[in-house]
């Protein structure tokens, strides 16, 4: 049996109100030459098991109460691609789960938008990208999971929080920093820890 594929090519891959998708094991998603995966509005959801997600020259964006659950999946986004959660979005991701942003694109979080990370998954943002979070977003690192950045900053501003638990890593190389700024939160337990490399800092202000 081949292995089912849904490819966009210099357009956009939609999901809109109420609508339900579910990527099964060994499934491909492409979206591909300045093509963007959009999901946004109430009752919305998308369901990633043991899939490919590959973005090139595009944004994954999931907006407005959209869901996106994910187990044992990975995510490829690169060429200037960004993530951005934004508007009382959920993601879920877990089970070993990867979500690479390469390229110099952002892993973007706001107004409320809440990520999990979760069960050995880790999300890398590379080529002088970074990882923002701000205005009332909740960022759970849990369970052996981690955030890479390289090149970039983690940013945590406007009522944000984080909480790391269970050996989880936050992680900054090639000069970045990880911030606290504006009323921000921050949780380590069970052996998790923020680590910063090639002469960067940790600030709180």
């Amino acid at each position: 049996e081949e292995d089912s594929i849904i490819r966009v090519i210099a357009g956009d891959l939609e999901f809109l109100d109420y609508s339900t998708f579910n990527a099964q094991p060994t499934s491909t998603v492409e979206v591909l030459e300045d093509g963007n995966l959009f999901a946004a509005g109430v009752g919305t959801s998308l369901n990633f098991c043991e899939a490919t997600t590959r973005i090139v020259k595009g944004d994954l964006i999931s907006a407005l109460r959209n869901s996106i659950l994910s187990k044992q999946s990975k995510f490829e986004i690169s060429d200037a691609g960004n993530v951005l959660l934004t508007d009382i979005t959920r993601t879920v991701l877990e089970d070993q789960t990867t979500m690479d942003i390469f390229g110099g694109g952002n892993l973007q979080l706001l107004r409320s938008a809440y990520l999990l990370l979760g069960k050995n998954s880790e999300a890398s943002v590379g080529n002088g990208g970074s990882a923002l979070f701000g205005e009332d977003v909740v960022f759970d690192l849990l369970d052996h999971s981690s955030l890479r950045v390289d090149g970039g900053d983690i940013s945590f501003y406007g009522d944000a929080s984080l909480k790391a638990h269970l050996n989880s890593i936050g992680e900054v190389t090639s000069g970045g920093s990880i911030l606290f700024s504006d009323n921000t939160q921050a949780t380590l337990s069970d052996a998790s820890r923020l680590t910063v490399f090639d002469s960067g800092s940790i600030s709180f202000s």
